[in-house]
């Protein structure tokens, strides 16, 4: 399976979790300078940029809810 299919079986299922995308897009914001809040704290502060891969996830995810996505896999 690749993982784009992958990706897409994740996503549908953080769909069926109700408000747990709607949490993730939340925490995980722009801190005003490009970088993802949660992403960039500790250890990895400024490595990530934003949107980060949990936002792009849970993004996803409610266009999955919402019927918005392509069918994959």
């Amino acid at each position: 399976m690749d993982a784009d299919v992958q990706w897409h079986h994740l996503a549908v299922e953080l769909a069926r979790m109700a408000g747990v995308a709607e949490r993730l897009l939340a925490v995980h914001a722009d801190d005003g300078s490009g970088r993802c809040v949660v992403c960039s704290s500790g250890r990895q502060a400024g490595h990530y940029v934003w949107p980060c891969q949990l936002h792009l996830l849970a993004t996803r995810a409610i266009e999955v809810r919402d019927g918005r996505a392509a069918t994959r896999g």
